[in-house]
């Protein structure tokens, strides 16, 4: 009686949590500083010396079907501006989530571009994010010129073409 009651509810915050992600970077500031490892053992570092990349960072579970849902958009935008000069970097938010869940969504969708599994979500409340998905693209310059919060990917693009014209 209690789960027909509490289940509408839980649907509903899960539906409404990308409209409700309303603290990420501002367009036009810069971005904040943080350094990672991901699953593979590579460091990245963010807002630092940099390396003259653009970025965009996915925030992310394996719980979100929205999330899994951009996984093969995201593939193919590393795949076509990773050369140009874009770093995109997925960030597990790490809530209600395991680094073995995150390797298997790794391997099940082939995951191409790095992850890291926020552990303790540092770098989720550094960027305020309170949704997933949510990308923050950063110019070349460090400063973030999207911040979207609910996806879908696909509207990362038109930014993307602006950036590497």
């Amino acid at each position: 009686m209690i789960m027909r009651r509490i289940m509408p509810v839980v649907l509903a915050v899960c539906l409404a949590w990308p409209a409700l992600s309303l603290g990420t970077p501002a367009e036009g500031q810069k971005s904040p500083s943080f350094r990672a490892e991901t699953l593979d053992g590579k460091v990245t570092e963010v807002g630092t010396a940099g390396n003259g990349n653009a970025l965009l960072l996915v925030f992310w579970a394996t719980w979100c079907p929205h999330c899994l849902n951009d996984i093969p958009e995201l593939n193919a935008i590393h795949a076509k501006y990773a050369p140009k000069g874009l770093d995109l970097v997925g960030i597990n938010v790490g809530v209600n989530d395991s680094i073995p869940r995150v390797q298997s969504v790794i391997q099940k969708f082939k995951i191409a571009y790095p992850i890291v599994f926020d552990q303790g979500s540092k770098i989720t409340r550094l960027y305020e994010i309170t949704g997933a998905p949510t990308f923050v693209l950063v110019d070349r310059e460090g400063v973030v010129r999207l911040s979207l919060p609910g996806g879908p990917a696909a509207k990362v693009l038109s930014k993307l073409e602006q950036i590497f014209k």
